[in-house]
């Protein structure tokens, strides 16, 4: 048994409505399934859109059309993106994010936010590194010559390469 959320009456715990008042004792996404099912469908879109930006988490530069190699944990290559000087890499997995979001809504405010917070670095192109993490779509790498030889940081995977 349990209790009717609006009369407190005893109903049998299966029941969908209250024998005393005639309460609906159904939850709200079972009541409203159709408004469930679009939200369900708006959420997946939603996240299935924001994987596309792992791809190319700079929605202004152009990723090369040749095949990349995706590079594993240990190996070496290079950080390139075309037509860049620079490629940012990120302290984690969660500021990564923020960049993202921050590069798509095109705030300079927010990328100089990460920047002054050090979860933020910029590397020349063609600087190599070696890839010391993976998780989906990005790596981790130390940058292993320059300026911020020995630092480690995050970008997306077509960005790394032999």
């Amino acid at each position: 048994m349990k209790k009717c959320q609006h009369c407190k009456g005893d109903v049998p715990k299966n029941a969908t409505k209250c024998k005393h008042c005639s309460s609906d004792l159904r939850s709200w996404f079972r009541r409203h399934w159709i408004i469930t099912t679009i939200l369900v469908i708006v959420v997946l879109s939603s996240a299935l859109s924001r994987s596309d930006e792992y791809k190319n988490p700079n929605p202004n530069t152009s990723l090369e059309t040749e095949k990349v190699v995706k590079l594993g944990v240990g190996e070496e290559g290079v950080v390139k993106i075309n037509g860049s000087d620079t490629v940012a890499l990120i302290a984690d997995p969660d500021s990564y994010d923020d960049y993202l979001n921050a590069m798509t809504a095109q705030d300079k405010y927010g990328i100089a936010e990460l920047l002054t917070a050090n979860k933020l670095f910029l590397v020349l192109n063609g600087t190599r590194v070696k890839v010391i993490d993976r998780e989906m779509g990005i790596r981790k790498v130390r940058v292993l010559d320059g300026e911020m030889e020995g630092r480690a940081g995050w970008t997306a995977m077509e960005f790394v390469v032999k």
